[in-house]
């Protein structure tokens, strides 16, 4: 099953993710706020190539948000940032959609089709 995390309403980006899978007839359910565990969180961070620097807002992008927070991430382990997340999500970029073996972090066509099955992807010349 595709998750789709989002913290904020549906912007531009996140209303690009849901047509690219509703044109292919893709079923997915949303996650965010109360509904992110854990579990989801750390499945996040198993299929990125970078780690949390993949998931998460850019400082030069969210001044705002880093402005508010006084959390030493050089120095966190796993754990302590996990549940730093989990209580501050506006430091997450969204949408962030995953499944169990592929992850696409805002609209990201080409990450997209990781998620259509293989008899619908198609070839490009």
């Amino acid at each position: 099953m595709i998750k789709i995390y989002i913290n904020r309403g549906r912007d531009a980006t996140v209303k690009k993710v849901l047509a690219f899978l509703d044109s292919y007839q893709i079923s997915y359910s949303f996650i965010g706020g109360k509904t992110l565990c854990r579990e989801d969180l750390k499945k996040m961070l198993s299929l990125t190539e970078l780690g949390f620097e993949e998931i998460l807002v850019s400082v030069d992008r969210a001044r705002r948000v880093y402005s508010k927070v006084s959390f030493d991430f050089e120095h966190a382990t796993t754990e302590q940032l996990l549940s730093y997340i989990l209580e501050n999500q506006d430091l997450l970029r969204t949408p962030i959609v995953f499944s169990d073996k592929c992850l696409s972090v805002g609209y990201d066509q080409e990450g997209l089709r990781a998620f259509l099955p293989k008899l619908k992807r198609k070839l490009r010349v």
